[in-house]
């Protein structure tokens, strides 16, 4: 995420995107499948079972949003 422009550049901007993906927490199981298909290590499960998605290292790919069971994954505004 660092080397490539490309995640450089991600890095920098994603940190001030208005519509980021966001994990409905009450509907998150835990399962870490999210976590697993991110291919820029933007999600994190955490100890209280939920996925925290980091905005700043997010590449928009939907690839978590696809991996996820009961679609907790989707675009949603900063708050």
């Amino acid at each position: 995420n660092l080397i490539c422009p490309f995640g450089a550049l991600q890095r920098a901007c994603g940190k001030f995107a208005g519509i980021v993906k966001k994990v409905d927490a009450g509907a998150c199981i835990g399962c870490k499948l999210c976590e697993m298909a991110c291919p820029a290590e933007a999600i994190v499960v955490g100890e209280n079972k939920k996925a925290v998605i980091d905005s700043s290292l997010c590449h928009q790919c939907n690839t978590c949003e696809q991996a996820c069971p009961q679609n907790t994954i989707s675009y949603a505004k900063r708050i």
